[in-house]
């Protein structure tokens, strides 16, 4: 064999060893942090509930999270009223009048308006979430709404660690979210992609504010809104300056 050929074959080997351990580590790691996960997530399984997502599409699930939020076991959990997080849901002056007509801590609530799918509704929510130090959250959407919104929610919280669990509000009529295999399929794999970069890479929403902190002259000068009439909100039941601009 040429000094050539001696060559070639050294490096061929050299390379078969090399992707032989590439492939092992890659593995490894894989396996590790899988396992890793998997405690963690199980920790967080039995950890209390420690905050309240709610994905935006009807207007039924925010009143029935308004209704809930001062009960013990549903809104306050050992103790402690949980803080509420809703993406993209009803305009916030709808959202003032619902949990300030149940005699709701409007401090507890806080508003992603940035979400403009189910998708976004996980990546603007989840690094909220994150930044909370959230272990345990509560997830309400629609039953029709469901098993969509869990496949995703179980890839993008649990990649974080965190352990999401679902409690569906009851519907009258059909919610705005459309539902069908192909859109599962498609927002599944989406999220999976995501969910793989996102800690390097978090999409933030610039638009995430406390209900208590809303700027309502926005709202009178140059915003119109409108309550889904399931809601039930009447015009003396909006933030103060906003009674008469209700559509």
């Amino acid at each position: 064999m040429t000094g050539k050929g001696v060559w070639l074959a050294r490096w061929r080997r050299f390379w078969r060893r090399f992707w032989r351990w590439a492939v092992l580590a890659i593995v490894s790691a894989i396996a590790i942090v899988g396992t890793w996960r998997a405690v963690s997530l199980a920790a967080a399984a039995r950890a209390p509930i420690d905050a309240w997502l709610v994905l935006g599409g009807s207007i039924k699930r925010e009143m029935y999270v308004a209704e809930r939020a001062n009960e013990r076991g549903a809104g306050i959990v050992g103790g402690s009223p949980l803080p509420i997080l809703i993406s993209t849901g009803s305009d916030p002056p709808c959202l003032w009048a619902l949990f300030q007509r149940e005699g709701v801590d409007l401090g507890r609530i806080w508003i992603e308006e940035c979400a403009r799918s189910t998708f976004e509704n996980f990546a603007y929510s989840v690094p909220v979430l994150v930044n909370w130090q959230a272990r345990h959250v509560k997830m309400t959407t629609s039953g029709t709404h469901y098993r969509r919104a869990m496949r995703m929610a179980r890839i993008a919280f649990g990649m974080r660690g965190i352990w999401v669990e679902f409690d569906t509000a009851p519907e009258v009529g059909v919610p705005a979210n459309s539902e069908s295999q192909l859109k599962t399929v498609l927002d599944v794999t989406r999220t999976i992609a995501w969910s793989l970069v996102a800690p390097l890479s978090p999409i933030r929403c610039g638009l995430v504010a406390n209900l208590t902190q809303m700027d309502w002259v926005r709202w009178r000068d140059s915003t119109s809104f409108a309550c889904e009439a399931q809601g039930q909100v009447r015009p003396e039941e909006l933030p103060p300056g906003l009674e008469g601009l209700l559509e």
